[in-house]
């Protein structure tokens, strides 16, 4: 539950709103649960970038870092997504 709901701000903050192509793979580390009443954030940060032999499309490597109201790191999730490209 807390991965789906720290993809969909991740995906939801503008970054990659409307440009994905595919959800190509993920490796997730779970560090500590999160309680009812927990608030929580992502932060992304881009890993790695390739393109693809077609020119409208590229694949994209994230780190999400889940942190909850008390600024402990919940889990983290690395996930590769092919995107379009302008």
């Amino acid at each position: 539950m807390t991965v789906s709901m720290a993809d969909g701000l991740s995906i939801l903050s503008g970054i990659i709103h409307r440009t994905g192509m595919a959800f190509l793979w993920m490796e997730m580390d779970v560090k500590a649960p999160v309680f009812i009443g927990d608030i929580i954030h992502v932060e992304n940060e881009a890993l790695e970038k390739r393109e693809t032999s077609k020119p409208d499309r590229g694949i994209i490597t994230f780190l999400h870092r889940v942190i909850n109201q008390k600024g402990q790191l919940i889990l983290e999730y690395r996930v590769k997504r092919m995107i379009r490209r302008n």
